[in-house]
């Protein structure tokens, strides 16, 4: 080899190596999104060994693992899925738990496009070039929490006091209330009943005083509250043609917060009322002292 043709060669590999460290080369994580695990785990009839018809038995917290972008109310997540591994005792099979579909194979983004459509309405629909989406989704608890919520300072003020926070999320609180309130009075958990009780369940507010139209509610955010009143809710089902599930309890168990499958909330105990057509908006009439629409 040449002198050269030597130099050529070393010029060459030195680009290459350039070119595999300029940003963007290979999978990195585009976010620093919040994150939370799910995990999967195989039904009974799927757990039988192929290889001997045993039972296969979960392989301690081995796991098989991948990541996902969703959106929930515009706060951007990874969701770690946790596929549980299972083997039977005779050690002739492995199997893994099936995970969710994905968009594409090995991707990780959802089928249902959640994370695709928000990036198009944004750049098509707000103008907002990748880049500035980008930065915007480094700033957590702004679009996920206070975007097109029109709370007072007060009313903030009130629930951060109480717990809440940007970004809040019970998790597994809201699997054991869905069984617990299933087995014991039917009731079904809708998306909108999930939603606001992922970030605002378990809140406690306590408050005496006039508000704008009436006095300040104190409320309870704990369906299992309404465990044994499914009689009373499904009377009012028939009223207002929507099924509904309990949010917690008002003033001291005076009356049950419920909402329909539509997102609205009402106040229900011996009488209906209608009080908002949002959740949010709820919250603000029962800390602000707003006055509901008597319909029973």
């Amino acid at each position: 080899m040449t002198r050269r043709s030597g130099a050529r060669a070393r010029a060459r590999l030195a680009t290459r190596w350039r070119q595999s460290r300029r940003p963007g080369t290979g999978r990195r994580r585009s976010f620093d999104y919040r994150t939370r695990e799910e995990h999967h785990r195989l039904l009974d009839d799927q757990c039988t060994c192929p290889a001997c018809n045993g039972t296969l038995e979960e392989m301690g917290e081995v796991t098989e693992d991948a990541e996902e972008i969703t959106v929930e109310r515009r706060r951007f997540t990874v969701v770690k899925h946790k596929r549980r591994k299972y083997r039977c005792r005779c050690n002739g099979a492995v199997k893994t738990a099936p995970g969710p579909l994905r968009l594409i194979p090995d991707g990780r983004y959802k089928i249902d496009f959640d994370f695709a459509i928000a990036l198009e309405i944004d750049k098509r629909l707000n103008h907002l070039p990748l880049d500035r989406q980008r930065r915007q989704r480094r700033r957590p608890g702004r679009l996920t929490t206070m975007a097109g919520r029109k709370w007072s300072k007060e009313t903030e003020a009130a629930l951060r006091a109480a717990g809440w926070r940007e970004g809040r999320d019970i998790g597994e609180k809201i699997t054991s209330w869905e069984n617990l309130l299933q087995e014991s009075d039917k009731f079904e958990m809708f998306t909108e009943a999930r939603r606001a009780l992922r970030e605002f369940g378990e809140l406690s507010v306590h408050q005496t005083g006039p508000g704008e139209e009436c006095a300040r509610s104190s409320f309870h955010l704990d369906p299992s509250l309404a465990s044994g009143e499914s009689d009373r809710f499904e009377e009012y089902e028939r009223t207002l043609g929507e099924k509904l599930f309990p949010l917690g309890e008002v003033d001291n168990g005076h009356a049950y917060l419920a909402m329909g499958e539509s997102g609205k909330t009402y106040l229900l105990m011996d009488f209906l009322i209608y009080l908002a057509p949002t959740f949010e908006e709820a919250m603000a009439a029962l800390l602000e002292g707003k006055r509901g629409k008597m319909l029973m």
